[in-house]
């Protein structure tokens, strides 16, 4: 179809045909009815038959369902009479529980508790009550009854005797499963777990109303029965169970099922034997895969597991499902032998297949994504699913096929003609989806909610009497109760639970307006296939007609409108659509490309561009921008479209401004100042040319040029001014010339204007009048003449003036006086003093010259003049080849050189200095070390203690000089002993070195032998030239007696040796004639014997003794002891 906004295309509806219990799928098709409107034809009689064309869901009843705090809604269930039982957890204390319930009041005040509440098939309530724990699910079983399991942690009311275990272990988390009575009066209750924590997360209800439950536990006893598939936990963490309760709240059996990992099971459901599909999550690598599984290896840290046990048990088949990353799998149902599955991912690989919905991830492996999965009776995967949005229930409808239900922030998830085919001012909303089991194409959807958001979303089909029921949470306050309602505002501010149902109606019935709808225009509600009609919408809208029209549209007409319906059979209810009153369109240019417009300084734009809008039609642009122009450039027109509904765009429009061409001229041009330049001057070539400063300021012609300024010119053709030329203006006015303003001239050489000496280039010479003057102009004496130089082709403006003088001389020479420095000490120099003549008058090679002394004695050889200390004054006399001389003077003065008397060297002792003395008389000294330029002293004097290189340069009033002296420190050794040989002495020294030497202290030598010395005690001194005394040291030249009489008579008593003391430990030996041993002796002072050996006096006769002196010596021979015979 062929629509304002563009082309409409809608999908050939999915129908059947019923014959009882059959549906028969028949081709349907569109027919065109006329006057806008559409119908459907086929090609089979169908006359007398129940045809099912596209049906999707229309909303009985919606309504709030809370107290005073936050409530949720988690679970839905129906029983057969259609009435609606929910279940969730709330704070509120009050509109929950009704008078005469199982428990009226919660637990604990502002902690969460749960409740059963139980409504009529309209949605009104007929019972709550509390149950004190918290929530995992609600079923009903064939007599009616209400059975509730969830988990509590403090004591509960919930168990009763005869149950499995009336009793809850205190202080740790266990399972519960209530049974209510149709009135919500409990029939008996039971906790499951052991003495670890249990939790259960999905139940069930098989066909002889046994209870299935599943969860983890981490208990190790109390779980499984006697002869259960898994007996015993299998790890340290979290095992996944499942057990079977009776009627009456016994156990019939139950079994761990977990590996070494967690485990975590989350939902059960059953086929038609009884046989019990579970679902959770594990990060076990064992004991979860038995049968034939559809994947036997885990790839990820967590995959998904599905597993079927018997109705008594036994396990049938289990499987992991997952890719690289993590999957959880969280809700399940069955039926035709098919099992869909909800959850969530992070994974990209191995979880779909490619006629899914959406068989490519949508999220990063760092974020859970939802998926679904459909599975054979056998486990194997027919279809695998990513899904954009999230996912919190799925099952089948009464016809099998697939539905999904969560909440989402996207658009385009709902169908058109859906019961809300827009999520209600783009917030988050509840959302369900239908697929058709076999193709996986989508059969409807549609959205839930208000002005909030809506989330956890639970899904409930009621396949006896074909409803759908939705549920959850809801911060919005419109949009969610209908008229009918039990509850038609939220309670609190909060959050209240809510529950929607849907019915597929099968007659015509329905309600719909056009959309789309411009400001301004009409709204056209279109009611069907009843017999009474009442709408309701925004801004208060009611009617009771059909069809009503609302004109003149606005924003405050948005909103849902809703038509309750009657008198349709058995599909009575309210019926909601849609309707946004926006221009949100904005206009369309008619020109894509808008043309470039170029011109000149006379342009003006007369065309405006035009654009389409939906709602207005075409529009004008309008623009903020000039619409003429005059300078040259490239400029942009911005025009703007609006269409007065707040929509608008915009288009670029380029329009170029050609410039006229420039005057033509030299980018830079030279001018002389003599010349008085003006603007007209400037070379140029153009039309009407004006003239410009940098400023802009229009410039007269006859304006004088300034040296390094800019002009500017334009011409004016066809009425339009051209763009600026830039000149540059170079205005020279070199300078005068240099030289003598005096000058001197001989009048024998009849001397021109050319004779006068200048500095110049290409020079010209004037009167005092200005009159130009030839260069052969004679010079006249006491006249001034004045010259210009041109450089460049200029000539200066200022001359130079230089007055001559025409005498005899005319020699241009001056006296030179000159003083320097002897280059010696000495009193006299010699010079030449020729190389003065360059000093005494310039060109000095076209002058003659001869030398006499201050006696105008000739001086036959200028070149070799001695020159004495003062002043040497010789008189010149500079002459010309005409014959005109000049006498001048040469005045030089030799100044004498200042005279040092340091010694090139010198020596001081350790720890004593030496004194260097420059000498006095001088204007100042200065001091340096080892060739550093830094002063170390400024005074004549300066005593050092380190050695080095001293320099000093003393200055008088004309001349300097420098020196240096060597300062060593004199090398210090030690006496290291006394060689003797004989009569002679040698002093041994411990290092090389320039030394003196003395046995007196008075007398010195530089030899450091001491020859023919008499026996007796000596004592050597030993010094440095410098004088630095190093020591002395005592030695003895050994007078040996060779008799002694040991007779006591007080004459040569002892053999006594002199100087021996000056050796201690030296050795003496005494031996008699046999070589026996008779005296031995070490010393330590003077040495004295007196003949006795082992106390007896030695008899008469020669001895033989050694002496070791301690120095090397060794010294021997005889000596005589006489004693009195």
């Amino acid at each position: 179809m062929n629509l304002r906004f563009g082309e409409m295309q809608e999908n050939i509806p999915h129908s059947w045909e019923e014959e009882g219990l059959n549906k028969n799928p028949i081709e349907i098709g569109f027919r065109n009815l006329g006057n806008e409107t559409f119908g459907f034809t086929s090609a089979k009689d169908i006359s007398d038959k129940v045809v099912v064309i596209d049906p999707v869901p229309n909303r009985m009843w919606s309504s709030y369902y809370g107290g005073d705090s936050t409530d949720y809604v988690s679970e839905i269930v129906t029983d057969k009479l259609g009435n609606v039982c929910i279940t969730g957890n709330t704070f509120s204390t009050t509109n929950i529980a009704t008078a005469g319930g199982f428990i009226t009041s919660v637990y604990m005040p502002s902690n969460l508790d749960s409740y059963v509440m139980k409504m009529d098939s309209n949605g009104f309530k007929l019972w709550g009550t509390y149950t004190n724990g918290s929530v995992a699910d609600i079923n009903i079983d064939s007599y009616n009854n209400v059975i509730s399991t969830g988990n509590v942690y403090f004591l509960s009311h919930i168990g009763t005797p005869g149950t499995h275990k009336p009793n809850h272990n205190n202080y740790n988390h266990d399972a519960y499963i209530l049974k209510l009575n149709p009135n919500g009066i409990r029939e008996w209750g039971t906790f499951y777990g052991g003495p670890g924590e249990e939790y259960i997360y999905g139940s069930s209800i098989d066909i002889n109303d046994n209870v299935i439950i599943v969860g983890y536990t981490e208990s190790s006893t109390e779980i499984a029965s006697a002869s259960a598939h898994q007996q015993n936990r299998s790890g340290y963490s979290k095992d996944g169970f499942i057990a079977k309760i009776n009627t009456f709240g016994q156990r019939v059996w139950g079994t761990y099922y977990g590996g070494s990992g967690e485990d975590i099971l989350k939902d059960c459901a059953l086929d038609e034997a009884g046989n019990i599909y579970i679902i959770g999550e594990t990060s076990s690598n064992d004991n979860m895969i038995f049968g034939i599984p559809y994947k036997a290896l885990k790839d990820g840290p967590i995959d998904a597991v599905l597993a079927l046990f018997s109705q008594s048990g036994d396990i049938i088949f289990g499987t992991y499902y997952g890719g690289e990353n993590n999957e959880y799998f969280t809700k399940i149902d069955y039926a035709d032998q098919k099992v869909i599955i909800s959850g969530n991912s992070n994974s990209t690989t191995k979880l779909s297949t490619p006629n899914a919905p959406y068989p490519t991830p949508v999220v990063g492996s760092n974020s859970l994504g939802s998926i679904f999965s459909l599975f054979d009776k056998n486990g194997q995967l027919l279809m695998g699913s990513y899904f954009y949005n999230k996912i919190t229930d799925c099952g089948f409808d009464f016809d099998g096929n697939i539905l999904i239900a969560g909440s989402t922030t996207t658009d385009g998830l709902a169908t058109p003609n859906s019961f809300q085919p827009l999520r209600y001012n783009y917030s988050e909303d509840a959302f369900a989806i239908k697929y058709d089991v076999n193709n996986y194409s989508k059969i409807w959807g549609t959205y839930f909610g208000g002005d909030s958001f809506e989330v956890e979303t639970a899904l409930h089909v009621d396949k006896i009497l074909k409803n759908i029921y939705l549920g959850g949470r809801t911060y919005s306050s419109i949009n969610i109760a209908s008229p009918n309602a039990y509850q038609k505002n939220k309670y609190n501010t909060w959050e209240d639970g809510y529950v929607v149902k849907f019915n597929y109606c099968q007659n015509n019935v329905s309600a719909s307006a056009n959309s789309n709808i411009c400001p301004g225009s009409e709204i056209k509600l279109l009611a069907t296939g009843g017999t009474s009609y009442s709408w309701t919408g925004p801004n208060g809208f009611t009617s009771s007609l059909p069809n009503p029209i609302i004109t003149n549209a606005s924003s405050i007409h948005d909103g849902i409108y809703i038509c309750a319906i009657s008198g349709t059979g058995d599909c009575d209810g309210s019926y909601s659509v849609t309707v946004k009153v926006e221009d949100i369109t904005a206009p369309i240019p008619n020109v894509t490309n808008l043309p470039t417009i170029t011109g000149n300084c006379k342009t003006v734009i007369t065309t405006f561009p035009t654009a389409f809008d939906n709602c207005t039609g075409n529009i004008v642009g309008t623009t903020a921008d000039p619409m003429q122009y005059s300078l040259p450039g490239n400029y942009v027109i911005h025009w703007i479209y609006k269409d007065g509904n707040g929509n608008s765009s915009t288009q670029d429009q380029n329009v170029i401004i050609t410039s006229e061409p420039l005057p033509t001229a030299n980018s830079v041009q030279d001018f002389c100042l003599i010349d008085n330049p003006k603007i007209s001057t400037i070379q140029i070539t153009g039309t009407s040319v004006k003239w410009y400063d940098a400023a802009g300021t229009l410039l007269n012609r006859n304006t004088p040029l300034v040296n390094g300024t800019k002009y500017f010119a334009t011409q004016t053709l066809n009425g339009c001014e051209s763009a600026q030329k830039e000149i540059l203006v170079n205005v020279n006015d070199p300078n005068a010339p240099t030289g003598n303003a005096t000058q001197d001239f001989c009048s024998a050489q009849n001397p021109t204007i050319s004779n006068i000496i200048l500095i110049e280039q290409n020079v010209k010479w004037y009167n005092g009048i200005g009159t130009l003057l030839p260069r052969t102009t004679p010079l006249v004496d006491g006249e001034t003449y004045y010259s210009t130089q041109t450089v460049n082709g200029c000539e200066s403006t200022q001359k130079t003036a230089v007055t001559v003088s025409i005498t005899n001389g005319g020699i241009p020479a001056i006296d030179f006086p000159w003083s320097f420095c002897n280059d010696t000490i000495g009193n006299t120099k010699t010079d030449n003093l020729n190389n003065y003549k360059g000093n005494l008058i310039t060109n000095s090679t076209n002058y003659i010259f001869e030398f006499f002394d201050a006696n105008n004695q000739v001086i036959p050889n200028p070149a070799n003049v001695n020159l004495n200390i003062g002043s040497n004054l010789f008189n010149v006399k500079i002459s010309n080849s005409l014959g005109c001389f000049n006498f001048v003077k040469l005045n030089l003065t030799l100044n004498p050189k200042p005279i040092l008397n340091l010694p090139l060297n010198k020596e001081f002792c350790n720890g004593q200095t030496v004194t260097l003395d420059a000498g006095s008389g001088f204007d100042s000294y200065e001091w340096t070390k080892d060739d550093s330029p830094t002063v170390i002293s400024k005074k004549q004097i300066l005593v050092v203690s380190e050695a080095g290189k001293y320099s000093i340069k003393v200055k008088n009033s004309f001349c300097e000089n420098t020196a240096s002296v060597n300062v060593t420190q004199s090398v210090i050794a030690n006496i290291v002993g006394i060689q003797i040989i004989n009569n002679t002495a040698a002093v041994q020294m411990s290092a090389a070195g320039d030394f003196e030497y003395s046995l007196d202290n008075i007398t010195w030598q530089n030899l450091n032998i001491f020859k023919n010395l008499s026996n007796g005690n000596f004592t050597v001194f030993v010094k440095t030239k410098s004088g630095c005394i190093i020591g002395s040291m005592n030695f003895s030249i050994f007078s040996i007696p060779n008799a002694f009489s040991p007779d006591a008579d007080g004459i040569n008593d002892t053999w006594k040796i002199d100087g021996i003391e000056n050796y201690p430990n030296s050795e003496i030996q005494v031996f008699d004639r046999f070589g026996t041993l008779v005296f031995q002796k070490i010393t330590n002072g003077t040495f004295e014997w007196d003949g006795f050996s082992n106390s007896r006096v030695l008899p008469t006769g020669n001895y033989w003794y050694v002496i070791k002196v301690s120095d090397g010596r060794l010294l021997n021979g005889w000596v005589l002891i006489k004693n009195r015979n």
